[in-house]
């Protein structure tokens, strides 16, 4: 059960530093807070949801532009960039009630799909498949295997394929 004292919210202006540090406390094992922060400028943000405790960020979830490149058309969705909860808080249905609200989101904008770029296990037991056997692939074919997709319009999964990407073309 989530605790009535953690709230959701949109990012607001100025609190890019904050995320920085953030990213950094959470992912203190390893690379991906860097690489997070370095890849932040080059995507197309649709919206990012903050999870707060006593006014500290506790969890974040950054929604991104995808682009679906078919044959010579481009149709966007969207991607998940980042979806990412303090190790402290972790295993209390933050990053969840996050996923829960920017898929309603997603819903709410008639966007077909959403796409992520991830270890697999956490968002095959939400729902998304493997982006693969639907004939999507990733534009870096080494990480197709990391590539999941959900579904939020129906029949989205049937009527497009093609090429993901999360930066857009130049």
């Amino acid at each position: 059960m989530i605790d009535p004292e953690y709230m959701f919210r949109d990012e607001q202006p100025g609190e890019q530093e904050s995320l920085v540090n953030f990213a950094s406390a959470t992912f203190r094992a390893d690379s991906r807070a860097e690489l997070l922060n370095r890849l932040r400028p080059l995507v197309r943000r649709q919206f990012s949801l903050i999870a707060e405790h006593l006014g500290f960020i506790i969890g974040h979830a950054l929604f991104v532009q995808a682009f679906l490149r078919q044959d010579q058309s481009t149709f966007l969705a969207s991607g998940i960039g980042t979806l990412a909860v303090h190790p402290n808080y972790r295993r209390q249905g933050i990053g969840s009630r996050m996923l829960d609200i920017g898929l309603g989101r997603c819903q709410d904008a008639s966007v077909p799909l959403v796409f992520a770029l991830t270890e697999p296990a956490y968002y095959l037991s939400r729902g998304f498949e493997f982006a693969s056997k639907h004939g999507y692939h990733y534009h870096h074919r080494e990480f197709d295997t990391l590539l999941l997709v959900k579904e939020i319009i129906p029949g989205s999964l049937a009527r497009l394929s093609g090429e993901v990407s999360f930066i857009p073309a130049p």
